[in-house]
């Protein structure tokens, strides 16, 4: 079962690195995910990266759509 709130929670374990963003970095309002049981041939993404819009805001994909692990190139952090 996943929650979501202020974190996500995961059958009631907090998921670390899990804070839900309020408003985007255009102080545009964020709506998250209600939460729920994750379907039969559907995951949860979710990256530790603060500003990633994940799961947390559009919910379970279906297990179809993954084409492969993304891999981290280059990061570049002003």
């Amino acid at each position: 079962m996943i929650e979501i709130h202020d974190d996500v929670r995961i059958d009631g374990r907090p998921l670390s690195h899990s804070r839900v963003a309020r408003t985007d970095g255009q102080r545009r309002e964020m709506v998250h995910y209600d939460g729920g049981v994750v379907p039969p041939g559907a995951v949860f993404l979710h990256s530790e990266f603060p500003g990633s819009f994940d799961s947390r805001y559009f919910g379970p994909l279906p297990m179809d759509g993954i084409l492969g692990l993304a891999q981290e190139v280059w990061t570049y952090a002003p």
